[in-house]
């Protein structure tokens, strides 16, 4: 299923041509009142006539084999209903945005009823390898989650990444074995990263959230924490001062112990 949202160039065309020459393509089109990632993959979700979905934007692409090792794991094991395979990120040199998004310990099972269902959300929400386009899983699962929160202009894949664990197991295999090919570069709404950091702080406080009024564990809400007040800083600092990561962490504790008084306030302000 092809999504075209509001291309400007002659994509759609192609697309249609693509349509035309195989039953098996079928072209949908955005033509709500909003745009973006999230709704695109809503589209696609809700017109979906197979078992299983997986997504892929306009500027990456899969590796040959891209299914194989998600098909043996789907029909080997019934507690698998959601795969994270590894993803290649070509960041062009884009500093900021690698640093942002750290590594993520692969070839686990994680969500459900698991412990380390929360070790795992502490490391996605900081920015992992874990990225939708590595990920496959059963389409009732994606509509149980009711899909991708169409308000986030970012983060809309961690927020349903993060849902996804919290209600459902989802593994990721061995870390060597990518099955796509990220590419990010200053045209994507992602490298802008001061945007970027608005829209996790957004993620943050609604975990943030969940994670001290449910209880579930004060160490992942006091990593939240931690990770929360240093994209703070960074906000503040100025995107070009992101090389300085190291000061940050000598400057937080301070900053930490002045914010837990307003830590009410701020987490009031949830989407």
């Amino acid at each position: 299923m092809l999504i075209d949202d509001t291309s400007t160039d002659d994509s759609l065309s192609k697309c249609r041509e693509w349509e035309a020459k195989d039953s098996r393509v079928k072209v949908l089109i955005n033509d709500g009142g909003v745009k973006g990632a999230g709704p695109a993959r809503n589209i696609g979700l809700r017109n979906a006539v197979n078992e299983f979905i997986s997504f892929l934007d306009a500027d990456d692409y899969f590796l040959e084999g891209r299914f194989d090792e998600d098909e043996q794991l789907y029909k080997s094991r019934n507690d698998v209903v959601s795969i994270a395979s590894s993803v290649i990120i070509n960041t062009y040199n884009l500093e900021d945005f690698k640093y942002l998004n750290r590594s993520f310990e692969h070839n686990k099972i994680c969500g459900g009823s698991q412990d380390y269902s929360w070790v795992s959300i502490s490391n996605l929400l900081y920015g992992s390898s874990i990225k939708i386009t590595g990920l496959s899983l059963r389409k009732n699962v994606a509509l149980s989650l009711q899909g991708f929160n169409e308000n986030l202009k970012q983060c809309e894949d961690t927020d349903f990444l993060v849902r996804l664990i919290l209600n459902y197991s989802l593994f990721t295999p061995i870390v060597g074995n990518p099955v796509c090919v990220r590419n990010v570069h200053k045209s994507n709404t992602i490298a802008n990263i001061l945007e970027s950091i608005y829209y996790r702080k957004i993620i943050y406080k609604k975990f943030m959230k969940l994670a001290i009024f449910t209880l579930k564990d004060f160490n992942l809400f006091m990593d939240l924490l931690k990770s929360y007040f240093e994209i703070d800083l960074i906000s503040l600092i100025g995107e070009k001062d992101l090389k300085y990561k190291k000061m940050y962490k000598v400057l937080l504790s301070p900053i930490i112990i002045f914010k837990l008084i307003f830590i009410t306030k701020s987490m009031n302000e949830v989407i």
